[in-house]
């Protein structure tokens, strides 16, 4: 079957065990299309299961809010709302988080369930100091700690194909990488390989409107095309692509609409797709949570969810 790819479409919540073989199929074919793993509400859903079941983490990670949970790209290490199906920066960890972030939709609020969904691939280990996610340490070919909230990280790099190993020359959180660092960088189509510490990753030159070029003893780094344009002139949109100006005078496109979010172009920048609210405070309206996401206002029925209800601006836990 190599060779076929079908874009998926975002789970709903009938998801059928024959959309789930189609993304099982998707890991081998290698789909190139892109778009978010997880349907808005979805996103929002694993999010609010986030905030409810490890808070210290979710406090500590994303400043206590659902809108940068929902939203706000991070590129290292995805978050719910920003997971996608052909990423800017591919990375051995993408596989491994739809997974737990699967397990975390499917706790539907139970809190006993969603703190196991950090340990996927690994059995009960002790949980001390409860240092978080950001001092991961690799244990063989696992990712492994403790969060905040005390609930052990278990993670198999091994499973995706990669390759545990530290993220940053200087840091502490160690990562699933696609691979520890080559000799030579090279390309990979438009993918440029990138080391990060001894990470190997991969970034998409494609989706700044570039190409990957890897000269004979040089390392692979994303190029400009030959389309001129004025160094001087204001960033500027073409429907959603963003247009700039970059070098000696080398124009860069880049197709906002790619992104999971932000995918509106405004003043030739990505920016929050709708523009019905920034920055919205959350607050309950009977047992649903109202907060801002992308920049629509979103409603999602906390009770419905599995929660006990909605207090002070977030699900509480049955």
């Amino acid at each position: 079957m190599r060779g076929t790819s079908v874009c998926p479409l975002p789970r709903g919540e009938k998801e059928t065990l024959a959309a789930l073989l189609v993304i099982a199929v998707l890991e081998f074919t290698g789909c190139r299309c892109n778009g978010p793993v997880f349907a808005a509400e979805d996103a929002a859903r694993i999010c609010m299961t986030l905030q409810t079941c490890s808070p210290r983490e979710f406090a500590a990670t994303f400043g206590n809010r659902l809108e940068v949970c929902t939203t706000t790209p991070s590129p290292n290490f995805p978050w719910p709302g920003t997971l996608e199906t052909k990423p800017l920066y591919a990375t051995g960890l993408d596989g491994l988080l739809r997974d737990v972030y699967q397990c975390l939709l499917d706790a539907h609020g139970d809190c006993a369930k969603a703190s196991a969904c950090w340990a996927l691939h690994g059995g009960p280990l002790e949980c001390t100091p409860r240092t978080g996610l950001d001092n991961a340490a690799c244990r063989g070919t696992s990712l492994t700690g403790c969060t905040l909230d005390g609930q052990n990280l278990a993670l198999d790099c091994e499973r995706s194909g990669a390759v545990c190993t530290q993220l940053g020359a200087f840091g502490s959180f160690s990562f699933c990488a696609l691979a520890t660092c080559p000799p030579a960088l090279g390309c990979r189509g438009s993918q440029a390989e990138l080391c990060s510490g001894n990470a190997l990753m991969l970034y998409d030159c494609a989706r700044s409107g570039k190409t990957c070029s890897a000269p004979d003893g040089g390392a692979a780094s994303c190029v400009l095309g030959d389309r001129s344009c004025d160094p001087r002139a204001e960033p500027r949109c073409e429907g959603t692509v963003a247009l700039g100006c970059e070098g000696l005078g080398f124009e860069t496109r880049t197709d906002c609409a790619l992104n999971a979010t932000h995918r509106r172009c405004e003043a030739g920048r990505c920016v929050p797709t709708g523009t019905d609210c920034f920055d919205l405070q959350p607050d309950c309206h009977g047992s649903a949570i109202q907060f801002c996401q992308d920049g629509f206002q979103r409603r999602v029925d906390c009770a419905a969810a599995g929660f006990a209800g909605c207090d002070a601006g977030r699900c509480i836990a049955k």
